[in-house]
């Protein structure tokens, strides 16, 4: 409830009417003022009520949707539009003009407060909640329900060129890699995606200059936080940003196969009818079709995958088959969405947040061996570690059969050959 607007008389009842702009429930966002009016109000006659945009979108036609359904489990929406067309106040409500620190600041801050904090400054008038606040309790009193608690989450939109605001009178500049900064986290997932008939190393020759030039410029504005690397292929261009930053290698970390890993958990799960969160596998190795499962090292609960297996009667070939569905995973999605989207978006929301939470979570995230770990020396690639604020913490280095060692030492061959035929001429370039 940002403002209120004016009295309406009303022609025909004579009756005034008091028009808050678009704040039909306002006791969720400021119940101290909604009671000094309302008292007023009932004093001289008049009836609170709102108008515009929410009431017609987010009051009546869900609540209709609503009423002519059987179940309802979950209510989802969005809603946006210009506060250049609102005035000035919201304008600045919205945080409008903000840099990031400033929005972090004043805007987003009241997010990461308790339920028990927000309710008290939103009482005291501090804090003035979304206009989505508003029609959740409006939207719950009409299905007869009773909102118990509820959250939102601030995020500030930047915009590639700068932006003249009439109603603010001053030039909101576009966000760049200067903002960078002051950042703990910098997830990069820019790149090309393969064409048909290009090679790996055709895509890995034009994704390290992009990547390259991406480091470069964040590196520029002073960071010195964690990398985070998506872009394919993910153990190469985490060796590209590792050797351009300069940062100690534990600051740089890509995804590897912590997708891979959390898909096979999920199918070993589904195939033994047990949850997946009792299911300890890991893939290794390059993230693609030279990655392995080291079962010795597997297990459901507190027992080795392998006796499981033998108990059930389960075949180990089946074991071998997931592991193949999940490489093939990726390809198949390819092939029908032209790209991956949710499943990695989720993987580095892990990542960022073993990071950001420095909760030392187990990750097979691609980091760099040297010295002879896993018989390995100057390499990305990917291994369980430990994850937290700085980084990689500690890599857990496990004994590998001569099989899978191989395995490894194959993955880390194919890496190294396209570093030499190209890759390492670019990045010193």
């Amino acid at each position: 409830m940002k403002e209120w607007i004016l009295f309406r008389q009303s022609p025909k009842t004579r009756l005034p009417v008091l028009f808050p702009d678009e704040a039909f429930f306002p006791e969720n966002s400021n119940p101290n003022v909604t009671k000094k009016i309302d008292e007023l109000a009932k004093q001289t006659g008049c009836t609170i009520t709102g108008s515009g945009y929410q009431d017609i979108y987010w009051g009546q036609l869900i609540s209709s949707i609503a009423g002519s359904t059987h179940k309802i489990t979950k209510i989802k929406g969005s809603s946006s539009y210009n506060v250049e067309d609102y005035g000035i106040a919201l304008a600045k409500a919205h945080g409008a003009g903000l840099t990031l620190e400033e929005f972090d600041k004043e805007v987003a801050s009241v997010d990461r407060i308790s339920d028990e904090q927000r309710h008290k400054v939103i009482e005291e008038g501090d804090y003035l909640p979304s206009y989505m606040w508003n029609v959740n309790g409006w939207l719950c009193e009409k299905l007869g329900l009773t909102v118990k608690s509820q959250r939102q989450k601030c995020v500030p939109q930047t915009y590639k060129d700068d932006i003249y605001s009439s109603t603010l009178d001053m030039t909101i500049k576009a966000g760049d890699y200067s903002e960078c900064k002051d950042a703990n986290v910098v997830v990069i997932t820019a790149g090309l995606p393969q064409k048909p008939g290009q090679s790996r190393l055709e895509l890995a020759v034009a994704n390290t200059k992009i990547v390259k030039e991406i480091t470069e410029q964040v590196m520029a504005s002073g960071f010195n936080g964690v990398f985070i690397i998506a872009s394919n292929p993910v153990d190469l261009m985490s060796y590209v940003v590792s050797k351009v930053s300069g940062l100690p290698t534990s600051k740089v970390i890509g995804s590897g196969t912590v997708l891979d890993t959390a898909r096979l958990r999920y199918l070993i799960a589904e195939y033994l009818d047990v949850s997946s969160k009792n299911v300890h596998a890991y893939i290794l190795g390059e993230h693609g079709d030279s990655s392995f499962v080291p079962w010795d090292h597997a297990y459901v609960g507190c027992k080795k995958m392998k006796d499981v297996m033998k108990d059930g009667k389960h075949p180990m070939e089946d074991l071998d088959k997931i592991h193949q569905d999940v490489v093939n995973a990726a390809y198949e999605i390819i092939n029908k969405k032209k790209a991956t989207y949710y499943g990695i978006g989720m993987a580095l929301s892990k990542i960022v947040k073993s990071v950001i939470d420095n909760d030392n979570s187990i990750l097979t995230v691609s980091t760099y061996l040297k010295d002879g770990q896993y018989g390995q020396d100057d390499i990305y690639i990917g291994v369980p570690a430990i994850i937290n604020s700085k980084g990689v913490r500690e890599l857990l280095e496990l004994e590998l059969n001569k099989t899978e060692q191989e395995k490894l030492d194959n993955s880390c061959k194919i890496i190294k050959e396209m570093r030499e035929q190209s890759i390492d001429k670019i990045i010193n370039e």
